[in-house]
C-alpha cells in the first residue's frame, strides 16, 4: 500500500485596494489530505497454448474513497471561495499475454523492403 500525506495549504485570493493595485491576501485555508493507493500484481508461466506467460496487475486509487478538499480554487463571482476535491476511488486493470516466440508475428523477412534493406527496392 501506497500512502501520500499533503499537509494544510493555503489559497490566496487577490484584490484590488482603492489605487487599483493588486492585493494578494491569504483568505482560506484548506487542511490536510491523505490519499491511498493498493497496487498488486501476478505473473502466471507455462499456462499451455500459444501464451508462454500472462502478466496480469490491479490497482485501486483512492483505496477508503477520501472526498477530502485538495486545493483551493478561487472565488465564485458572488465571493463564495472554491475547492478542488480528491477524486473518487478508481480501479485499473492490466493484463499482458505473452506468446512463445513461434507464435508471436513479425516483420516479413523474406522480398520487400525489409529484406533488401531499403525503402523503395
Amino acid at each position: 500500500m501506497i500512502g501520500k500525506f499533503v499537509g494544510p495549504h493555503y489559497g490566496a485570493d487577490n484584490t484590488t485596494d482603492s489605487s487599483g493595485a493588486t492585493v494578494f491576501a491569504t483568505t482560506t485555508a484548506s487542511g490536510g489530505c491523505s490519499r491511498r493507493t493498493s497496487p498488486a500484481g501476478w505473473r502466471f508461466e507455462h499456462i499451455g497454448g500459444p501464451v508462454k506467460t500472462l502478466t496480469a496487475s490491479v490497482k485501486i486509487g483512492n483505496l477508503f474513497d477520501n472526498h477530502d478538499i485538495s486545493d483551493y480554487a478561487g472565488d465564485a463571482a458572488n465571493g463564495d471561495p472554491l475547492f478542488w476535491r480528491v477524486p473518487g476511488r478508481s480501479v485499473f486493470f492490466n493484463s499482458r499475454p505473452r506468446c512463445s516466440s513461434g507464435d508471436r508475428p513479425g516483420p516479413r523477412r523474406r522480398g520487400g523492403a525489409l529484406a533488401r534493406g531499403r525503402g523503395g527496392g
